[in-house]
């Protein structure tokens, strides 16, 4: 079974889920940071979550299938341009086996970049023929009675997966062309972004997303860092895009003038720097 998903960290997590509850990877540690330094109520819980997560990892049953049957597809195509995408690592490989007769499973979800590498690789297949399932994403779960909301399958853990084969169904043809033509329909339209609306993947405007971020920075401080505000965006309004696409339009403010950077971006990440607010961002905020 050749298993493809759309985001690294999920294929991560999928190739570990081969074998989970096996020998290969019982006595896994887990680390947690706390800042302020730990209470004795806060190393209780940790200890408690960790016992929980340990015993879901024994008991929890292997996917099964090797690494090489993995293959993730990070591409990022909900936002930029469609004109050119280049081939990833593994396509060609995914393309052989498929057309050779192994039966193809795709993992994705509603977060944009997965429903836009969901649409793109059966593009990529149109001229294929072979057996296709697909496994949706659930947008909640319940762990440990908490229930969880999963933007997408990057957030799915090792032990999680198998539990969601009773969500496989078969793909018939015509659902397939009906994909394919969508996507070749959002290329046409070459949009700056895509996003999925009224549960259909459609172009948008690329400011879609800017009153939840200007709500954010409306409410820092005069100097702010901006890794915080992204963080808060993604915590608060579960809009399933990405930081950096956050980052681009914080950039693109900054730019105009309505912030300005006081720091150099941190260790190659180019949000982790403090930025301030000037005398032109009450204006931009009002038109918001």
């Amino acid at each position: 079974m050749i298993e493809a998903v759309f985001s690294d960290s999920a294929g991560g997590s999928l190739k570990m889920a081969q074998a989970i509850g096996t020998s290969a990877l019982l006595g896994v540690t887990h680390a947690v940071t706390i800042h302020g330094g730990p209470t004795p109520e806060d190393i209780a819980e940790v200890q408690r979550h960790a016992a929980a997560r340990q015993h879901r990892w024994a008991s929890a049953v292997p996917l099964g299938g090797t690494p090489g049957d993995v293959f993730a597809f990070g591409l990022g195509l909900s936002t930029g341009d469609l004109s050119r995408i280049p081939d990833p690592a593994g396509l060609e490989e995914l393309q052989k086996r498929f057309t050779a007769g192994e039966p193809l499973r795709m993992w994705y979800s509603d977060q944009p970049d997965e429903r836009c590498g969901f649409y793109w690789l059966l593009d990529r297949l149109s001229d294929c023929h072979g057996t296709i399932s697909c496994i949706k994403l659930p947008d909640f779960t319940c762990t440990d009675h908490v229930l969880v909301h999963w933007t997408g399958c990057g957030e799915v853990a090792p032990e999680e997966w198998y539990g969601l084969l009773s969500l496989e169904t078969s793909l018939p043809d015509a659902q397939r062309r009906y994909y394919v033509a969508v996507w070749q329909a959002l290329v046409q339209e070459n949009a700056p972004l895509r996003a999925v609306a009224n549960g259909e993947l459609r172009s948008v405007p690329e400011s879609l997303y800017d009153s939840c971020i200007f709500r954010e920075l409306a409410a820092a401080e005069v100097e702010f860092y901006e890794a915080a505000v992204i963080g808060n965006v993604l915590g608060r309004y579960q809009l399933r895009i990405s930081d950096l696409f956050i980052h681009t339009r914080i950039e693109k403010m900054v730019r105009s003038g309505a912030l300005e950077a006081l720091t150099q971006p941190e260790d190659g990440c180019p949000y982790r720097r403090t930025l301030r607010k000037t005398e032109k961002f009450p204006s931009l905020f009002r038109s918001f």
